[in-house]
């Protein structure tokens, strides 16, 4: 079975941690287990497509993969105002599936008022029943801008308790740098560590250096 994953993250903010993501996961999904090669999309992949919103574009991606992981930042791409482009998009996404606003405990006037298509990345997977898996990014990680105005950072913190009221809570471990991001991706999608045998493990090691062993190591894989 293939396996086809959703990367999403503020471009602004992460885009280098999707790109390594994009150009290495195909690399590393060559050791996963017998069957399980990985397919990674990214909503810059969407920027190929004409003829549709981008709401809609990515209600259909990952609505079609097996998997989203997201990594949040300290940026939200956006700011929920009335006449944004994503919030004229919003009638059309719940006319085509009206039950997505009983996902909000506020219903359809809480969900209007999130502006990110980052963060309906999200809700989109867990409307869509997709298993999603959410990362954190730790304090000194590296990113790709040092701008971060302070309403951004506030819908990013709104975003996690949304995500938290519905029992969905980003992963304990702190992402440092887009090589830690990759080799985390890369074991959820497969199930962990200790299904990658230890021929495979050797290959993968031998491929990506120190620090995928030293990280696998420490989830009893070595």
């Amino acid at each position: 079975m293939s396996i086809t994953v959703f990367i999403s993250c503020v471009t602004d903010e992460l885009q280098s941690y999707r790109v390594v993501c994009e150009q290495r996961l195909g690399q590393l999904s060559q050791h996963a287990p017998l069957g399980k090669g990985i397919a990674p999309f990214t909503q810059e992949t969407l920027r190929d497509y004409s003829g549709s919103t981008c709401l809609e574009m990515l209600d259909g991606w990952i609505a079609s993969c097996t998997h989203v992981v997201q990594l949040v930042g300290r940026r939200s791409c956006g700011t929920p105002t009335p006449t944004s482009a994503i919030a004229t998009q919003f009638d059309d996404l719940i006319t085509r599936h009206p039950d997505i606003v009983t996902l909000f405990h506020g219903g359809r006037d809480e969900a209007m008022t999130i502006a990110s298509y980052t963060h309906w990345e999200a809700w989109l997977a867990i409307y869509h029943g997709k298993p999603l898996k959410l990362f954190r990014l730790a304090d000194a990680a590296p990113v790709d801008t040092t701008v971060f105005p302070e309403e951004q950072q506030h819908t990013v913190l709104a975003h996690l308790q949304r995500l938290e009221n519905k029992g969905r809570y980003p992963d304990a471990h702190l992402i440092s740098d887009q090589n830690d991001f990759l080799l985390e991706v890369f074991s959820f999608l497969v199930g962990g560590p200790a299904s990658i045998d230890r021929r495979r493990f050797e290959k993968i090691r031998e491929l990506h250096g120190r620090a995928l062993s030293t990280l696998w190591k420490t989830k009893g894989t070595a």
